[in-house]
């Protein structure tokens, strides 16, 4: 597993560790106001998650097509060179 999924990983175990120590201390309850406001923050961050998703997709789609791009320039003056 990568790095960046490693830390993934100890955030929700984190996470986890978390809220079971609120239930061990009996602070299980939540307001219906926090409940909204977390399902809302909730949206927000998908949003914005999906929302760096495609922009580093169409990134990555650009850098694929430049790199074809030099690719072929390169494969043009190889054979250039080769035949004369």
């Amino acid at each position: 597993m990568t790095d960046f999924g490693l830390r993934g990983r100890e955030i929700q175990f984190g996470v986890i560790e978390s809220e079971s120590d609120n239930l061990a201390r009996g602070d299980d309850h939540y307001s219906e106001n926090e409940v909204a406001q977390a399902a809302v923050h909730t949206r927000q961050d998908l949003v914005l998650v999906v929302s760096l998703l495609t922009d580093m997709n169409i990134q990555l789609r650009l850098l694929r097509w430049m790199a074809f791009v030099v690719l072929i320039a390169m494969i043009v003056i190889v054979a250039r060179l080769l035949s004369s």
